[in-house]
């Protein structure tokens, strides 16, 4: 049994030293998961998870769909609302309660034109991701809030 745990402490040791953590305790760098496949982290706070966000909707070419809990981000909506005037398809699905202000981030998108729907058949939609392209997905627990 001292063996099987000995065995098990070192695969666990490996595989930290395999992937550095800064002190802070964010992964250094980008993580490659497959030759074709790319992975990206940001992490909140710190500013990287927005700057991520951000940088990701700059870059899309055709289309943003969005999965939002909670979009009260100016930053954001912004970015998004830029994607649209400069021709990119964006659609916002957010849930009710989160965004249930008059003077919320989706009422802006909304009234820039932006395709809104709002989510109301659960207790709470609480997904958190934008697809780019049809090509990339923007995924995790952070919300697309100005608390975030």
């Amino acid at each position: 049994m001292k063996k099987y745990v000995l065995l098990t402490l070192t695969l666990i040791a490996g595989a930290v030293a395999a992937n550095p953590v800064t002190a802070a305790g964010n992964i250094a760098g980008d993580v490659q998961a497959q030759a074709a496949t790319e992975v990206k982290t940001g992490f909140s706070p710190g500013g990287t998870a927005l700057n991520l966000v951000l940088d990701s909707i700059d870059h899309a070419q055709h289309e943003i769909l969005v999965a939002a809990y909670s979009l009260t981000s100016r930053p954001v909506a912004g970015a998004l609302r830029a994607a649209k005037k400069r021709g990119v398809s964006v659609v916002v699905v957010a849930d009710r309660k989160a965004n249930d202000n008059r003077y919320t981030e989706v009422n802006f998108l909304a009234n820039n034109r932006v395709a809104v729907r709002i989510n109301d058949n659960y207790e709470a939609m609480h997904d958190k991701f934008m697809v780019f392209d049809r090509r990339a997905v923007l995924t995790g627990s952070f919300n697309f809030s100005a608390s975030a």
